[in-house]
């Protein structure tokens, strides 16, 4: 979630912009201090935890976010961002246990993330941030945005199987932000168009130069998304200056999206 990538640049961001209590997750622990290392760099303020968790298991899901209110009192923000890459397959050519790593992860890790993530904003009082002459009901009990993607609103060919998971994060958040909205709570999404993360350029999905020659092409900015970019998105999101956006799903592409049906 946070070893790399855009979940690295998410911590990094939030650091920037003044939070000073993080708690970052991830199965990588190495990636998870180089993170931390960062961080500290860009804040000499910022108390950073790190945990290592598997999404896909509830029970490790419960101990994070238990460990997390145990460290620092309570939980304000949340960043799903556990996410695993599958291309260059269609519905029949793809192995089934592939598959169900991928749902696993992407769909249940968003859904097991979110549940323990409510229950304690349920259990908490709303976040004081308010300024003088602010409105209360700008205050929120926590914020959540969870990582979609392009292929979560679109049809990206060859990409079926991870079209539908992003497709469930999106429909998961719309519904959630329903929800939980009369309870204080905040969920949004960010749909990244093709980024340049390790995910990517690692060739961990099977991707190569054609590929991201073609990415370039289905954006009319002629470019891809880099990882910063998605993070400034998450940061706004999380924060006061979005307290009245709730069930977005704020694409982050370049501009990609304009190229296919929504």
């Amino acid at each position: 979630m946070f070893s790399s990538g855009v979940g690295q640049q998410i911590a990094i961001k939030l650091a920037e912009q003044g939070v000073i209590r993080l708690f970052l997750v991830d199965l990588n622990d190495k990636g998870l201090h180089e993170t931390k290392k960062y961080v500290e760099e860009k804040s000499s303020a910022a108390q950073v935890a790190l945990h290592l968790a598997d999404v896909s298991n509830a029970s490790s899901v419960k101990a994070m976010v238990d460990e997390c209110v145990k460290i620092f009192g309570r939980l304000d923000f949340a960043a799903n961002n556990a996410g695993i890459g599958l291309g260059g397959t269609r519905t029949h050519e793809t192995d089934t246990a592939m598959f169900e790593k991928l749902y696993k992860v992407n769909e249940k890790g968003v859904y097991l993330c979110t549940k323990y993530e409510v229950q304690q904003f349920l259990k908490q009082e709303p976040l004081d941030y308010l300024q003088p002459g602010d409105r209360k009901e700008r205050q929120v009990r926590g914020s959540i945005v969870n990582t979609a993607s392009l292929s979560g609103t679109a049809s990206v060919p060859t990409l079926s199987s991870y079209n539908s998971v992003k497709h469930a994060v999106v429909s998961m958040t719309k519904n959630d932000a329903r929800q939980y909205a009369p309870s204080g709570i905040r969920v949004n999404a960010v749909s990244p168009g093709f980024t340049l993360t390790p995910m990517l350029t690692g060739g961990g999905a099977g991707l190569d130069e054609a590929f991201y020659a073609g990415a370039k092409l289905q954006s009319p900015m002629n470019r891809m998304t880099f990882p910063e970019e998605v993070a400034e998105a998450v940061a706004f999101l999380s924060g006061s200056r979005a307290s009245a956006i709730s069930g977005v799903n704020l694409h982050v592409d370049a501009g990609a999206s304009l190229y296919h049906v929504i």
